[in-house]
């Protein structure tokens, strides 16, 4: 029998964010401190050959030190009108794992789009604490993203 927790507080941040440096597919990364936000930040920087300034430290290092930063990437694609998005404002608990849900759709069908490629992103500031796992889901319930903690 599964046990439901609570839900937490969780807040979308960043709100314009630019992904452009970020892989190139689609991606989760979880940042639990400066440390591996420089981590991360050089890596990505080492990947473009250029310094990446998609995820400024000074811009995220009040947050890190209570919370994490979540960062969920749709990877490069070929058009605008791309959909991502917080769904839910709460971070739901079952069994020690924890769910995201996000809304992640393409442009409706016969939608007018800028024609230029684009990289949509979301940036998520969660409560530090201890789960198993991780899981981001869309909008029916799909799973695109696990993370073992």
């Amino acid at each position: 029998m599964a046990s439901e927790a609570p839900a937490l507080k969780i807040n979308r941040v960043a709100p314009s964010i630019a992904c452009a440096s970020l892989p190139q597919t689609a991606s989760l990364h979880h940042v639990r401190s400066v440390g591996e936000l420089q981590t991360l930040q050089a890596s990505l920087s080492s990947q473009m050959g250029t310094e990446n300034r998609t995820l400024q430290t000074e811009q995220f290092s009040t947050l890190l030190a209570t919370d994490d930063l979540v960062v969920i990437n749709m990877g490069q694609k070929p058009t605008g009108g791309y959909t991502l998005e917080l769904l839910s404002t709460h971070l739901s608990m079952e069994d020690n794992d924890a769910t995201i849900k996000v809304r992640w759709e393409p442009p409706a069908k016969g939608m007018v789009v800028t024609q230029a490629l684009t990289q949509p992103c979301l940036a998520i500031q969660i409560p530090r604490m201890s789960y198993d796992t991780l899981y981001i889901t869309n909008q029916d319930g799909q799973l695109l993203f696990s993370h073992k903690n």
